[in-house]
């Protein structure tokens, strides 16, 4: 892959890059030029496909043996290493501490953004951008951020910094995938600086994928094991059904269901036949089980694909083998769709290998590049500062790029109301 080497505008240091967002988000952009690669050991499982597309990062890749560093320690690291100061510093720390997704809810993950932020502090960089899950500008994020606004007061920081929370959708970064983001800035200011809202028009899933239907052999179809889903495909064929009626219904199967027992607008019998025909075993459980609930008055589990959308959901593994292609209605989307719908570029390779949801899960863990690019503009709009600015008395000011407003007082830690969250 083309790695350019032109003259550059501003410099970059990416730290945890994980799969690398901010990295295919620049590193073709001749606005850009990355300097360094901060990583630890523990992410090179999720980093092995980021250096088998860009060998030529090892070179100025430098790894960090332990887990946890003081701000003095990582200035040690970087006069040892002669890693040098650079514009902007960019980090995608893991965010399992704070995602909904999460089975592990331990608050350890979450020691990773102070890790980013010790490394920016000690680096001396203009401006830190890292991005971590919508519910970091949430509830659930208010404790990691008294733990920041604490960090920054312990160390006399409050007067030097101040940081920009921004939260952010996908679809408005020109990819139709519903994926909320939060984005932070750390700057060195006296006051805010606002940044320019990205409401990009909105692309429809149907507009976005223009891939032929027969494409792409290397790799074919997301194969997972959705065979199950395929066979509600066959049958709202063989009913005749016009699958328009699923629009904006993200419970499909369940919707479906609905239809037959209680509204009683298709045929049961109809359906029950059908699925012999064409010896639909889960359709034939389904319909029993159905059935054997209703008689003793409970309800169902809902197990539905993703059937004319405007847009995809947040590409997650739970979803990879539902979302049914808007144009055809035969198929559900291949590997390549679903990394077209990430943002990944053309030429971005991956193996056979990764046709399971475990391993494609790897790739979709992350914020999708095209979002990543819009974030890195708005890091050079803090850089630049000239944007309109706010006098703030507060380390924080969340931006909703959503809503197209701004909040302070949500963000106000030293008030009351947020002793509950402290430790």
């Amino acid at each position: 892959m083309k790695y350019y080497k032109g003259e550059m505008l501003y410099t970059l240091t990416h730290f945890i890059p994980l799969i690398g967002p901010f990295i295919m988000a620049s590193i073709n952009d001749k606005n850009f030029k990355t300097k360094n690669i901060i990583t630890f050991n523990n992410f090179k499982k999720n980093e092995k496909l980021l250096f088998s597309n860009y060998p030529e990062l090892e070179d100025i890749k430098y790894k960090l043996e332990n887990d946890s560093y003081t701000i003095s320690e990582y200035k040690t690291f970087i006069k040892d290493n002669n890693i040098e100061k650079t514009d902007l510093l960019l980090s995608v720390p893991p965010c399992a501490g704070l995602s909904n997704l999460s089975k592990d809810n331990n608050e350890d993950h979450n020691n990773w953004i102070f890790e980013t932020i010790k490394f920016f502090i000690a680096q001396d960089s203009n401006v830190l951008c890292f991005e971590n899950a919508n519910e970091l500008s949430a509830n659930k994020g208010i404790k990691i951020l008294n733990k920041i606004h604490e960090f920054f007061k312990e160390n006399n920081l409050l007067d030097t910094y101040k940081i920009n929370i921004v939260k952010t959708n996908s679809v408005y970064h020109n990819l139709p995938q519903k994926r909320l983001r939060t984005f932070i800035y750390v700057y060195k200011s006296d006051k805010h600086y606002i940044l320019k809202n990205k409401n990009n028009k909105i692309i429809m899933l149907t507009d976005f994928l223009k891939r032929d239907k027969e494409f792409n052999k290397e790799i074919n179809h997301v194969n997972f094991s959705c065979q199950k889903e395929l066979e509600y495909l066959k049958l709202f064929n063989a009913l005749n059904m016009n699958t328009e009626i699923f629009e904006y219904k993200p419970n499909t199967i369940k919707f479906f269901w609905k239809l037959v027992f209680y509204d009683k607008i298709i045929d049961e019998n109809k359906v029950y036949d059908l699925a012999n025909k064409f010896n639909f075993i889960s359709i034939i459980e389904k319909f029993n089980h159905i059935k054997s609930k209703l008689k003793d008055d409970k309800c169902f589990w809902d197990d539905s694909i993703i059937l004319n959308n405007r847009y995809a959901p947040a590409l997650i593994h739970r979803n990879f083998s539902k979302i049914v292609h808007p144009k055809y209605n035969d198929r559900f989307l291949t590997i390549r769709e679903t990394l077209d719908l990430m943002g990944y570029p053309e030429d971005f390779k991956i193996s056979e290998k990764y046709n399971s949801r475990q391993k494609l899960n790897i790739l979709c863990q992350s914020v999708p590049i095209n979002t990543a690019k819009d974030a890195i503009y708005w890091a050079v709009e803090l850089y630049n500062k000239n944007n309109e600015s706010k006098n703030i008395n507060d380390l924080f000011l969340l931006q909703n790029n959503i809503k197209n407003s701004l909040q302070t007082e949500l963000f106000v830690l030293q008030s009351n109301k947020y002793e509950k969250y402290k430790e």
